[in-house]
């Protein structure tokens, strides 16, 4: 049976993290995070290109350093899951997951490496988003929450629906069950 690369996908604050830290301590998988693995060379880079400590939203992070970041990434996901370990990874994947080129790039490096991809949206209403991007006090969350209006107006908690990969959407807004939903999530995993 082949390993998995299970992306977890979701917005600032929807709980990937925690997501991804449960299915990964439970299948068990490797568990990698882009912001553990990236920010190091991340901040030298936008220092070197005069940007901001904590820019995630300039067209220069979005242009020159965000597809290194996910480049490298998934590299190291399919690397592990082609030598013999279930991988989660977490990272946003906003732009990533509705651009069918991308998708097909990595569906096809998938099946070079003999790896099932799975992808898991971590899905959550903008009040929650707020709360919990608050509470975590990140400086990559601080011009998002000093324009709220600005960034949620452009948050689209179905963007699961534009995705050009099948996905499993996982409720973690406030009010949802979480141990329901990962019960459901592990037995979806599990049975692929």
């Amino acid at each position: 049976m082949p390993h998995s690369l299970i992306l977890v996908a979701g917005y600032a604050g929807s709980g990937k993290t925690r997501v991804g830290n449960d299915i990964a301590r439970q299948l068990p998988a490797c568990y990698l995070d882009k912001d553990t693995l990236g920010t190091p060379f991340v901040e030298r880079l936008l220092v070197a290109l005069q940007q901001p400590p904590g820019d995630r939203d300039s067209p220069i992070y979005r242009a020159e350093i965000r597809p290194l970041e996910y480049e490298a990434l998934t590299a190291t996901g399919l690397e592990a899951a082609a030598l013999g370990s279930d991988v989660v990874l977490s990272a946003p994947f906003l732009v990533q997951l509705v651009n069918p080129q991308w998708v097909a790039d990595l569906q096809q490096q998938a099946r070079d490496s003999r790896v099932k991809l799975q992808v898991v949206w971590v899905a959550s209403d903008h009040a929650t988003l707020r709360r919990r991007m608050s509470q975590r006090g990140s400086v990559r969350d601080h011009a998002k929450l000093a324009d709220w209006e600005a960034y949620v107006a452009n948050v689209d908690v179905s963007l699961d629906h534009q995705f050009a990969v099948e996905s499993w959407r996982f409720d973690n807004a406030e009010q949802a069950d979480y141990s329901a939903e990962l019960t459901r999530l592990l037995a979806h995993l599990r049975s692929r």
